[in-house]
């Protein structure tokens, strides 16, 4: 602490407020050299880029005097990970109530959990607007029983008090009477339907069909086939047996394997390509475009994943959607001649020799002798 303060490092912060409470601020070191070092520590591990990171903090250094009524409760809210492309500021209102909504939307809609039908949160979801605004209505408890501040739009009412919230959080005392009735009659709502649930023991949900569930459940008699065809197996040796099964035409083994590796690695594209197509082979289009939809979502760049789709849709003669499944490729720059030679079939299906004849004769280019291209062009008009 003492090297900071005698450098000439600028730290946003009054130095005599720093020497004070030197022992505080001290603490906020150490934990940013933790969680570094936490991070540092995690890198090395296999499933490191493939994590999010959520930090938050609980509420400000409470022994340092306040500057207002707002901002003990300004805290950091971090979302890191990997997988993060383009860093972006969120300059929205949230809070920790919203946290929680997101984290298990963000698992339902992409890692296969149902959540319950009904749930109580009192938040609603992170905003993650990069402009400065506030659709929440936060209540704030600033000690432990009592819930005496409240956070509409832009206005924090502080007993009885209307103060302006600016971008940068801080905060300015206004009048405005129909604004305080309107605030207020928020207010009274959430601590009438809060004393309601608490003094009457309503909180959801308490019956045990309503937790988290995985959506693969397996039959007794499955678990014991799914033991003795995968004891000892790492998931891409259970792949590979899934694929065995399947061109041994026994497809319905191949996706109890699949459902299983699915269960703990939602994002295995390949397995879930492997699924899809042996739903296809069987005639169970419906089933086979949800699979491949959901491979595609979660790897929208895998080659694979169009040759899957494309070749779906022609077997099932639904021309119309190859359509949207080429657009995606083309904008997402899909550079593989299997694919491009699929596009082309099903353009040349559709009778539109034309597309088809500009596709194939750029992949003949780059594969002058291959027959099946030739093939293909030679059908064009």
């Amino acid at each position: 602490m003492d090297k900071i303060l005698n450098s000439n490092s600028e730290i946003n912060v009054d130095k005599r407020k720093v020497e004070n409470n030197k022992d505080i601020f001290a603490s906020i070191l150490y934990a940013d050299a933790s969680i570094k070092m936490f991070l540092e520590s995690y890198k090395k591990r296999p499933e490191f880029k493939n994590t999010i990171f959520i930090i938050t903090g609980d509420h400000r250094l409470i022994p340092i005097a306040q500057k207002d009524k707002l901002c003990r409760f300004n805290v950091p809210f971090f979302i890191y990970s990997p997988l993060i492309n383009k860093p972006q500021k969120m300059k929205s209102i949230s809070s920790h109530f919203d946290v929680a909504p997101s984290l298990l939307s963000f698992l339902s809609n992409n890692y296969d959990i149902e959540l319950p039908k009904e749930t109580a949160w009192v938040g609603t979801g992170i905003d993650t607007s990069a402009t400065f605004r506030n659709v929440h209505k936060i209540p704030l408890m600033r000690y432990k029983g009592k819930v005496n501040d409240f956070v509409y739009k832009d206005i924090m009412y502080s007993d009885g008090n209307l103060f302006k919230i600016r971008e940068d959080l801080n905060i300015s005392k206004i009048s405005d009477k129909k604004v305080l009735e309107e605030i207020s009659s928020h207010f009274k709502e959430f601590k009438s339907l809060n004393a309601y649930v608490t003094e009457n023991d309503k909180f959801y949900p308490k019956n045990s069909d309503a937790v988290i569930t995985a959506k693969f459940k397996f039959t007794p008699e499955q678990n014991i086939k799914l033991q003795e065809l995968t004891e000892g197996l790492s998931a891409d040796q259970m792949f590979m047996k899934a694929r065995e099964k399947a061109f041994n035409s026994e497809r319905e083994t191949a996706r109890l394997i699949c459902d299983y590796i699915l269960r703990k690695s939602p994002n295995y594209a390949d397995v879930r390509i492997l699924k899809g197509r042996t739903l296809a082979w069987d005639g169970k289009y419906e089933e086979s475009e949800k699979e491949l939809l959901n491979a595609l979502k979660r790897s929208p760049y895998y080659d694979d994943v169009y040759l899957a789709l494309l070749d779906m849709y022609w077997w099932s003669s639904q021309d119309e959607k190859s359509k949207v499944i080429i657009e995606k490729a083309i904008k997402r720059n899909i550079n593989n001649d299997e694919v491009a030679f699929k596009m082309a079939r099903a353009y040349a299906t559709m009778k539109e020799d034309k597309k088809a004849k500009k596709i194939i004769d750029s992949i003949l280019k780059k594969q002058p002798n291959n027959k099946v291209f030739i093939k293909l062009k030679k059908s064009l008009k």
